[in-house]
């Protein structure tokens, strides 16, 4: 037994051994813990073997206690050393219970020395890349008493007391002993300080169980311990232990770098302003197996922080879960419930960022990322909620994998802007539903970059949403955008609106649009891959349903039925359009304005067969300017009322113009008209395959001052006798089936197959028309009995019939 300070129980410092030392009973006790030395090696060197306890297994366990340096060595030091029976699989019975169990700050590099026999409880020492262990309750006595000392779980401290003492590099372990632990009143402060390197741990498994702490250690290679980790036995099975603070307080403090945090549970009571906060920014910091609840500023807050780790943390009911100014930050196995504010906020990320297996439900506002750099890796990332995800400025390329998912039920699902390069890839499936919700927005770009959902996108399929389906403004920057799968409902909101720059691409989708424009292109491409709707449902739209404005590039093609009701301007609108436009069937109910508007379109348009109701004036179908080929299925026009069915007036087209059929039905109004012509110019046919009726209206065919070319044709009807089309104006005062008012003597006007009844046709008759057809008939010149070419003097001021 040591009774005095600065005393040493077995030295051997500096000496030189000539052969081996045994002791079979070693055991070491000491009155002091000032100075004193159970066994001093430092020095010792003849590589001779030093023995302190029983070889055999089952044989007595040697022991040291109450020293401040249980076993001391030092860079010198040569011997192979064994304390105890030198094996750990049988027992480890011998124990060392000192301030510093080894001293290894300067590890010895020749001989070895085994303490395989040992458990320690605590930290083995110094030079073992830990410092001190300090055990600490909610009121430093264990169960069944103790000293307060916090050397182990039987004799723990305060917390206070904890903070005091430990410096960088130690552990502070805090035991659930049933109540609270608070850092209220720590050191003249409401918050518990940790220092560089330290590490605060507990007995959470980060699933509400208990787990023992395991703590690596660095061993130097001449030292044996029975393993190369420490691990320290949960003593009351408590789990993790709940540690808080004061109203408006953060409960840790980081104080420096390579911090360490695990197995606690972080009470914030809804008053306490952060768990845990940085004193300036931090570097390395590890935050795992622990819980986090309750904060009224946010969970977890560092900025800056670099390389932080939080790994199997749980979130609920915080203002906000993570704050991060972010470089290289890794954040994975997290859950997080009920955030009143934003769930994960990331600003500045830069380097690699990883995000995998995240869960954020019933949260206002999901993973905000502000100026966003480098690489955000996402797997597994699941974000349900409000304002689900949100991309302000930068650069990242971000990557969601095919097992995340988005499902939004308030604010906008996904929002990104002011979006300088990178890209966006999102796998998984967006699903937004509500009133108050809407889908995917990209607005005000500055600089080249894309967009891209390659797995399922459903917006409003459950309950229409209020905003915007799509809604992407580019700025003018090259922005391309890609969607394979997307459905949209909207009652309210736009469907899809992509402008100002950039491509678009669709593989598959539809729109089903209320009180709303349906889709707005303006000023972009369309990729080659083309943008593909299964169908287009607009209801009550108002203005435009469907307007491309300035759109080049690749296709759009409606495989099913476009059907459009309530439209004020015009239900289809195409205007300086250079991409093919495919629709299937097409129903359009107008409330005024068009049917289908286009205008200066050098693309081509093909539809199946198609219904137009009309509204209050307008046009069924408008076409003027230069516009390339549009073939037509079987089209109804009905209830023409002061307006016209087909308007073709001004038009001076290079494609030709092709219905499979044209039926134009009137209400009898004055001004009505069937097809108007006016001022028509044309190099390409303007022809319907099979025979129609036009009925109704005023005018049926208005040809003033029509002029197409030598070769071209007009033709309304199959084309050739018998009659089995017609023309009926008689219902309404002044009418006229046909004015050819101003008609140049080039082309040709195909109206054999036209019956007219009792319509007025008198400026049909006469010498100034003459009509032939295709048969080579050789009757009189009229519209009853056709003639053939050459055509007898005088010739008629008007091309030939």
């Amino acid at each position: 037994m040591l009774t005095g300070a600065n005393t040493v129980a077995f030295d051997l410092n500096g000496a030189t051994l000539g052969g081996a030392v045994t002791v079979n009973d070693f055991d070491v006790t000491s009155t002091s813990a000032s100075g004193t030395i159970g066994v001093d090696l430092r020095g010792l060197t003849g590589g001779q073997t030093v023995r302190l306890g029983d070889p055999a297994a089952a044989g007595a366990s040697s022991s040291i206690a109450g020293v401040e340096t249980g076993v001391f060595l030092n860079a010198t030091s040569n011997a192979t050393f064994v304390y105890g029976d030198g094996e750990g699989a049988t027992d480890r019975s011998s124990t060392i219970s000192a301030t510093t169990a080894i001293d290894a700050t300067n590890a010895p590099v020749a001989g070895t020395y085994n303490f395989q026999d040992v458990d320690f409880a605590g930290s083995p020492g110094a030079g073992f890349g830990i410092g001190a262990i300090y055990f600490v309750d909610s009121d430093g006595n264990a169960t069944g008493g103790g000293d307060g000392s916090g050397s182990d779980a039987s004799n723990p401290m305060t917390l206070a007391a904890a903070e005091a003492a430990a410096g960088a590099g130690d552990i502070i372990v805090l035991i659930d002993d049933g109540s609270a632990i608070t850092a209220v009143g720590t050191n003249a402060n409401n918050t518990l300080n940790l220092a560089a390197n330290q590490q605060l741990l507990s007995f959470g498994d980060g699933a509400g169980n208990s787990q023992a702490i395991q703590v690596s250690l660095t061993v130097p290679p001449t030292i044996q311990l029975f393993s190369a980790g420490l691990t320290i036995a949960d003593p009351t099975g408590g789990g993790a232990a709940t540690l808080t603070t004061f109203t408006g307080n953060d409960v840790v403090t980081l104080g420096g770098d390579s911090i360490r945090v695990s197995g606690i549970d972080f009470q914030g009571n809804g008053t306490a302003a952060r768990a845990i906060n940085d004193a300036g920014g931090a570097t390395g910091t590890v935050i795992e197996r622990s819980s986090v609840s309750n904060f009224a500023t946010v969970g977890i807050e560092i900025t800056p922080s670099t390389n932080t780790t939080i790994n199997d943390v749980d979130f609920s009911g915080n203002a906000g879960d993570i704050l991060l100014n972010a470089a290289g930050s890794t954040l994975t196995n997290i859950t997080s419930t009920g955030a009143t504010g934003t769930a994960i906020t990331l600003t500045n990320a830069t380097g690699t960022t990883t995000l995998s297996n995240i869960d954020i439900s019933n949260a206002a506002n999901g993973i905000a990322f502000n100026n966003a750099s480098g690489t955000v890796t996402a797997t597994n990332v699941d974000i349900a909620g409000g304002n689900t995800l949100s991309i302000d400025g930068g650069d990242a390329v971000f990557t969601f994998d095919a097992d995340s998912s988005i499902s939004t039920t308030t604010g906008a699902s996904i929002l990104m802007q002011n979006r300088s390069g990178g890209s966006f890839t999102h796998a998984g499936s967006v699903v937004a539903n509500g009133g108050s919700t809407s889908g995917i927005t990209s607005v005000t770009s500055t600089g080249a970059h894309s967009i891209s959902f390659t797995g399922t996108v459903d917006v409003g399929t459950t309950t229409a949403v209020g905003g915007s389906g799509v809604f992407i403004d580019n700025s003018g920057q090259n922005v391309t955008v890609n969607f394979a799968d997307i459905d949209i409902e909207t009652d309210g909101g736009f469907g899809m609106v992509v402008q100002l720059g950039g491509t678009l691409s669709v593989g598959t989708g539809s729109l089903a649009v209320n009180n709303a424009q349906i889709i707005n292109f303006w000023q972009h491409r369309l990729r080659c891959r083309r943008v593909n709707f299964s169908s287009i449902t607009g209801t009550g739209v108002g203005g435009v349903g469907v307007g491309l404005n300035t759109v080049s590039s690749g296709a759009l093609n409606v495989s099913g039925t476009t059907s459009i009701s309530g439209s004020t301007g015009s239900a289809v609108s195409a205007t300086n359009v250079s991409s093919n436009m495919q629709f299937g069937t097409v129903n359009l109910t107008l409330t005024s304005g068009d049917g289908l508007l286009l205008a200066g379109n050098s693309g081509t348009l093909t539809t199946g067969d198609m219904t137009i109701a009309m509204g209050t004036g307008g046009n069924g179908i408008r076409a003027t300017g230069t516009n390339g080929n549009m073939t037509f299925g079987n089209v109804d026009i009905t209830n023409v009322g002061t307006g016209t069915g087909l308007n073709l007036s001004g038009g001076t087209f290079d494609g030709q113009v092709t219905f499979a059929t044209l039926d134009i039905t009137g209400t009898s109004q004055t001004g009505s008209k069937g097809i108007d012509l006016t001022d028509y110019d044309n190099t390409k046919d303007v022809v319907t395959t099979g025979s129609g009726a036009i009925q109704g209206v005023q005018t049926g065919i208005d040809l003033t001052n029509s002029n197409i070319a030598n070769g071209v044709r007009f033709q309304y009807g199959d084309g050739s006798a018998p009659v089995a089309s017609s023309i009926d104006t008689s219902g309404i005062a002044g009418n006229v089936a046909i004015v050819t008012t101003g008609v140049t003597a080039t082309g040709e006007y195909d109206f054999e197959d036209i019956g007219f009844g009792t319509s007025n046709v008198s400026n049909l008759t006469g010498p100034v028309v003459f009509v032939v057809d295709q048969n080579n008939s050789s009757g009189a010149g009229t519209f009853s009995d056709p003639a053939r070419f050459p055509r007898p003097p005088p010739r008629p001021p008007m091309s030939s019939f």
